[in-house]
């Protein structure tokens, strides 16, 4: 059994250095070709065919995901936890208001609110200076839109790959079709 393995192991290392023999006498254009069509197979491209018939490749929806992780990693210059915090909590007061069915609790809510922008109106009809973010305040709020918009461009990139899937299974269907006719 060893032995057998021994042979395997050679067996394939003879297969991998012909290849490599193969591919060191390539073109530039079927290097890059070879590339194209092992990096799709793996599916860190995606391609599809444009309204002329040609196949046009881009970067599949998982490897954009990917490449927004590696640029997240970057040392940011300041973090923003006022921001986040104050994002984390409207969102809990939000789903606290959203998911309670209780009239009375909703109708307690609304009348806070409109208490509260009373209460700044009166505030600035009385003078009062209007309140408006620091440079410290706007950078991680800046940030934090932005880093949203990406994700958001990321999920429809992913939603356009899917449709892009479908559409090349519908194809393939009607290719099987037309050729049993």
């Amino acid at each position: 059994m060893l032995l057998e393995n021994r042979l395997d192991e050679q067996e394939n290392a003879l297969v991998e250095d012909n290849l490599e023999m193969t591919r060191l006498g390539e073109s530039n254009e079927q290097k890059a070709k070879r590339l194209i069509k092992d990096w799709t197979d793996k599916g860190f491209l995606t391609n599809y065919q444009n309204e002329e018939g040609e196949v046009i490749y881009e970067i599949s929806s998982h490897t954009s995901k990917l490449m927004d992780w590696v640029v997240s990693l970057k040392k940011e210059d300041y973090i923003g936890t006022e921001s986040k915090f104050k994002t984390l909590f409207a969102q809990l007061k939000e789903l606290v208001e959203y998911s309670n069915e209780n009239r009375e609790k909703r109708l307690e809510l609304l009348r806070a609110k409109k208490m509260e922008i009373e209460h700044q109106i009166q505030q600035l009809e009385m003078g009062e200076e209007v309140e408006v973010y620091e440079d410290y305040q706007i950078e991680p709020r800046y940030n934090s839109l932005n880093k949203l918009a990406k994700e958001l461009l990321s999920d429809f990139k992913e939603v356009d790959d899917n449709f892009k899937g479908i559409i090349k299974e519908i194809y393939g269907r009607q290719t099987d079709n037309a050729e049993k006719r």
